[in-house]
């Protein structure tokens, strides 16, 4: 794959990808997080809801085939499935979508979140080749901020909370290849997540990059690596 001469453009999926988390233990995490929306939960009791949760989620795919996808992807209605389940675990009644939707959105501001260091380096080579940089991510609108903070490099952010798709969606994908000003051919996406990122992409035309830093993915059938800056040698 010769990207500096055959493409114009090379989008990234932003979290585990340009953006990672320094994982703590989640039961600390979500308790921190039901905090900031004014919920007082303490984690040992997340801890119970969350071991729960294992059992339940395990039952429901098994009943249900069609939540395995759902399950597998994480988008938006698999959190907002999950989310709905704590709170009511942790005894909360009545309309909870203003907490989920806090709660959703909140993770833009975790201070558990950082830039990958590699991506600092790479955005400025790929952008001295003369490539358009985006970013397309299931997200809300604000990821914009969070980018700019972060001092990541790019010329436009695509989110689901701008185009109301999440991926696999083709439609994000075109969304941000319009933005560009590029054609599906010219452009190439990076992501770590083989469902909603190589299989979106490769739908929507673009020639797809698997980020697998585990290097658990060794017969896929698209280009594989396990850092961002292996991406140059791809050039």
């Amino acid at each position: 794959m010769n990207m500096g001469t055959t493409y114009r453009a090379i989008f990234f999926d932003a979290f585990g990808t340009l953006i990672l988390w320094e994982e703590s233990k989640p039961h600390l995490y979500l308790s921190q997080r039901l905090a900031r929306v004014g919920l007082n939960v303490p984690p040992k009791k997340v801890a119970r809801i969350l071991k729960r949760w294992e059992g339940y989620l395990a039952e429901k795919v098994e009943r249900e085939p069609g939540f395995a996808t759902l399950a597998k992807e994480r988008n938006r209605p698999f959190w907002d499935y999950f989310y709905t389940y704590l709170l009511r675990e942790a005894g909360l009644e009545g309309d909870l979508s203003r907490y989920i939707t806090s709660i959703y959105e909140g993770f833009l501001d975790d201070e558990n979140l950082y830039p990958d260091p590699e991506a600092l380096e790479l955005l400025p080579r790929l952008r001295s080749q003369g490539l358009i940089l985006g970013v397309i991510s299931n997200a809300p609108k604000r990821l914009n901020g969070l980018c700019q903070r972060m001092g990541l490099a790019l010329d436009l952010i695509v989110t689901s909370g701008e185009v109301g798709v999440e991926k696999p969606d083709r439609a994000i994908f075109h969304a941000a290849l319009n933005k560009a000003g590029v054609k599906p051919k010219e452009a190439v996406y990076v992501g770590d997540d083989y469902n909603n990122d190589v299989q979106g992409a490769e739908r929507a035309g673009l020639k797809a990059v698997l980020l697998d830093r585990q290097n658990k993915h060794h017969d896929i059938g698209c280009p594989r690596v396990s850092h961002l800056l292996e991406i140059e040698a791809l050039l």
